[in-house]
């Protein structure tokens, strides 16, 4: 269960007067809500001079707006890959994302420092407990606990019947690899982003009703995740340019590898963005596809989807085609049809539904004809005069 932003101002208040977070020298956010005030803020009263690592684009563009005086880095590690004297971290959704999360921040962890990991229930908080001999729930307030992990504790796994076997360490390059719809295709993969461990089907429908559709000039795969879709359009559609982006940096860490791992880094382009900010503000597409974010680090959220739909137009050019997937409820298209001519579903198969939508660009007059419609109104003019 998400916690409750008043009960989250509580625990964040309870930390200052249970660690000295003046010792801090990171504070990693991966998937922390868009609320204000954030950890940052209460933290910060306290005398928090930590640099803020921001798992996502949206947390460090709100901790940027929020707190200029902190450093932001934009990162998929704890620490940026910096030496630490105390981190502060926020436990990602999933074991095997947890799990190598608090390992490579331990590894950057120097002096003995305890890790200091905080998270949810429904996160696995309570799991790390167990996981780690000698660590310590030191605080706990409503849904919300924060765990000390000892500098020398060991990782220990799960006993195999009580849960499933656990993934081994990355195979190739530091990332997992599947193979994609095309035998051909190999994708970077990694436990924390969305269906790493298999093609998604939602993603699938979405790609088998586009495999006849060429895309144009320039297409967008916003909410790429590991690059599934705008590399799989890459190679079938070797004119288009293909831009991708995902608001998750440990995502576009994964496309930048599949771009590379299939031979596309002259025909793509990824950024780390949250909605169409940044470059993407600039550019417009003759198709945008996308199999949205529901869930925002195992908790549902839809606004970023929404907002994105009902700016997607304007991003469009004439005649281009925003494509998307998605569960049959709510009905997304009726979103589209607020700002997309030509709405129509594409394909239903009783779970997911693909919608298409067309920017209808509106239609000014030539300048020869608004002169002609001059004279004919000065000429009535005239006569009526």
């Amino acid at each position: 269960m998400i916690p409750d932003q008043r009960d989250a101002e509580r625990f964040f208040n309870s930390v200052i007067n249970t660690i000295d977070v003046a010792t801090l020298t990171h504070l990693h956010l991966v998937h922390w809500p868009n609320w204000s005030p954030g950890p940052w803020d209460i933290l910060s009263q306290a005398g928090l001079q930590a640099v803020v690592v921001a798992g996502r684009a949206s947390i460090a563009h709100q901790v940027r707006h929020e707190a200029p005086h902190l450093t932001v880095r934009l990162d998929d590690h704890p620490t940026a890959w910096e030496p630490s004297k105390g981190i502060l971290m926020e436990l990602p959704t999933g074991r095997e994302a947890a799990r190598y999360a608090l390992e490579i921040a331990r590894t950057n962890l120097a002096n003995q420092a305890p890790l200091l990991v905080f998270g949810t229930h429904q996160t696995g908080i309570r799991a790390v407990e167990s996981r780690y001999p000698g660590a310590q729930n030191i605080l706990s307030k409503g849904h919300l606990r924060l765990v000390s992990i000892p500098a020398d504790s060991q990782y220990t796994p799960p006993h195999p019947s009580i849960e499933p076997k656990e993934a081994q360490l990355p195979e190739k390059e530091g990332f997992f690899e599947l193979i994609g719809p095309d035998t051909q295709l190999k994708l970077a993969t990694f436990p924390g982003i969305f269906s790493w461990q298999g093609p998604d089907p939602a993603t699938l429908l979405l790609l088998s009703c586009l495999e006849r559709h060429n895309p144009g000039k320039r297409l967008l795969d916003w909410g790429c995740g590991n690059g599934i879709l705008g590399v799989s359009l890459a190679k079938r559609w070797p004119e288009t340019q293909v831009v991708m982006s995902d608001d998750l940096c440990l995502a576009t860490h994964c496309a930048q590898k599949s771009v590379e791992w299939n031979g596309l880094a002259q025909q793509c382009q990824i950024y780390t963005e949250d909605g169409l900010q940044g470059p993407l503000q600039e550019m417009r597409f003759s198709t945008i596809l996308t199999n949205p974010p529901r869930h925002r680090g195992g908790f549902p959220d839809a606004t970023p989807t929404h907002r994105f739909i009902q700016k997607a137009a304007q991003h469009l050019s004439a005649q281009g085609q925003l494509w998307l997937v998605a569960n049959r409820h709510p009905d997304l298209g009726r979103i589209m049809s607020e700002t997309l001519s030509q709405v129509e579903t594409i394909a239903d198969n009783g779970t997911f539904k693909v919608w298409r939508g067309v920017h209808q660009a509106p239609v000014y007059p030539s300048k020869k004809s608004q002169m002609k419609t001059l004279r004919l109104q000065k000429k009535a003019s005239r006569s009526f005069g």
